[in-house]
């Protein structure tokens, strides 16, 4: 049986790659640009007071992540001082006029919801929230005509 006899030169030319690739790692992770703050202009000008969290359109196979997220996205507006109308509350509204799928209810008009609600404002992810496997982003509406 041959053993193979430890190497200073293999061993620095390991590190040497090993360098190089942290290097490289480095530099592509430096290359990356933050996104466009979002303008909140719009929002702030409304100053909502209630907000309405649509159910999100569930894309991933995940059976239980629209209701799981929607606790989520609820609890930081919540959180930030708005009323947000009770989850429980909008899903039973919804069921009770035969509206059980997110698809079907982000079809409601913004008009009718306030009218129903009577929320300010509305979570969206540009016209809809989804989930996705990649993640998700949320966009405000305001009920009152304008984009937030």
């Amino acid at each position: 049986m041959k053993t193979r006899a430890f190497s200073l030169g293999m061993a620095a030319a390991r590190w040497g790659r090993l360098a190089a690739t942290v290097v490289v790692i480095a530099a592509l992770g430096a290359c990356a640009t933050p996104p466009a703050p979002y303008d909140y202009t719009v929002f702030k000008q409304n100053r909502p007071v209630s907000m309405l969290v649509l159910p999100p359109v569930n894309e991933t196979p995940e059976v239980t992540a629209t209701y799981g997220v929607l606790s989520q996205v609820t609890l930081p507006l919540a959180e930030a001082g708005y009323y947000v109308v009770p989850v429980s509350l909008m899903d039973e509204t919804f069921r009770q006029n035969g509206l059980n799928n997110p698809v079907e209810i982000h079809d409601v008009s913004p008009q009718k919801l306030r009218e129903i609600f009577g929320a300010d404002a509305l979570a969206l992810k540009h016209g809809r929230l989804a989930l996705t496997t990649v993640g998700r982003r949320v966009k405000v509406v305001s009920l009152s005509g304008s984009a937030a």
